[in-house]
């Protein structure tokens, strides 16, 4: 009679384990199914990741974009390199699917440099703010909202970089990037704060402002 007792005793201890990793095991996998992920893409080197509120330290970012797992649902999404503007955004994260981000940086100081009248140069830049300085804008339902509500007061517009996401205004007394993906709160970074300036784009990485008397290029 006692062998019988222990070997039941045993029986019972060995389906318990067995339950437990069972239940672990399952606990696990739908964990993971109900994960999902956002890539981070078009921006390289050290970005300082922060999701909803915690700041998840740095991660280098190549070329080939950078994956982050996430669970279902919606998240606060912050990157930041040193010395630039941060990016921030909110995002929606569906259970295996991956979202793409596209963040942008502009400099917190954008170098540059006067262009004097003495530049050999100086003539055919000025003459570039005579030619067609603005985007054109078929204004329909996708044109961008923030071009339907200042296309009076917008003094020049071109694409950002190579990026048709993302947009350069001077407006009021700024140069700026701005996201045109008619999202909730699109990122709004200065690339340059004068009185009333104007600019034509130079290349992906400068642009050429006139600012009243004043010539320069800027890069960004």
């Amino acid at each position: 009679m006692k062998r019988k007792t222990q070997k039941k005793g045993s029986s019972s201890v060995y389906a318990i384990i067995l339950i437990a990793i069972l239940a672990v095991s399952l606990f696990l996998f739908y964990s993971e199914n109900l994960k999902g992920a956002f890539k981070i893409n078009s921006v390289e080197g050290s970005v300082n990741i922060f999701i909803d509120g915690e700041d998840k330290g740095f991660s280098e970012i190549t070329k080939e974009g950078q994956t982050v797992e996430l669970k279902e649902g919606s998240h606060s999404i912050i990157l930041s390199q040193e010395n630039y503007w941060p990016w921030a955004k909110e995002i929606q994260i569906s259970k295996q699917q991956t979202t793409d981000i596209y963040p942008f940086f502009v400099p917190i100081n954008s170098s540059g440099f006067i262009i004097p009248n003495t530049d050999p140069e100086y003539s055919n830049i000025m003459a570039m703010f005579w030619k067609k300085i603005h985007i054109d804008w078929e204004m329909d339902e996708n044109t961008p909202e923030i071009i339907k509500e200042f296309k009076e007061e917008i003094r020049a517009s071109d694409f950002y970089k190579d990026r048709t996401d993302v947009i350069i205004v001077a407006v009021q007394n700024g140069i700026f990037a701005l996201e045109i993906d008619n999202g909730f709160m699109p990122n709004f970074q200065p690339i340059y704060k004068g009185t009333e300036p104007t600019f034509v784009k130079n290349g992906n990485n400068s642009l050429y402002v006139k600012d009243g008397e004043l010539l320069m290029e800027v890069l960004y």
